[in-house]
């Protein structure tokens, strides 16, 4: 991805309710209005919404590929995206938040190696848990921008 201008960002923090989702929805509605391919890959295993919040009717997810990887049944990345629109495409997060705790986190780069290779010209958007959180600090150091979100700040003005 990085050698034909693709790139990889990934959202993410230790704690729920930062704003990930958010963010990556608007990072794709950002480069979507640049007329920028984008996949977005929804690692945010128990409480995943992008699906949701785009109305995505999904028949594979995230835990589908992680199980088809790891069961020598995998055959394309493609397999596994949902269309939202021309420019944005969508690997759902698992359907049942049960799944994600049979999810290999080793499975996890395996994942980033194929959205590497497969989608050349795509920027690719992850949001991830905190149980991926060192996968995404590891990798950063040589390939995603990463954006950690810590904690919603809530500021008074009045000093209170």
């Amino acid at each position: 991805m990085i050698s034909s201008g693709g790139k990889i960002i990934s959202v993410s923090s230790v704690k729920g309710g930062v704003g990930k989702t958010t963010t990556v929805l608007n990072l794709a509605g950002i480069y979507y209005l640049l007329k920028k391919k984008v996949l977005i890959m929804d690692m945010d295993l128990f409480s995943g919404g992008i699906s949701a919040l785009l109305d995505l009717k999904n028949k594979k997810d995230i835990f589908m590929l992680v199980d088809s990887i790891s069961n020598n049944r995998f055959t394309s990345l493609n397999d596994y995206i949902v269309n939202y629109n021309k420019n944005i495409d969508v690997i759902p997060s698992v359907k049942d938040p049960r799944l994600a705790t049979r999810i290999d986190s080793k499975y996890i780069k395996a994942v980033f190696k194929l959205a590497k290779t497969l989608l050349k010209s795509m920027l690719s958007i992850f949001t991830l848990t905190p149980s991926f959180l060192p996968i995404a600090l590891a990798k950063s150091t040589s390939e995603p921008t990463t954006v950690f979100l810590p904690s919603l700040i809530i500021w008074n003005s009045k000093g209170g």
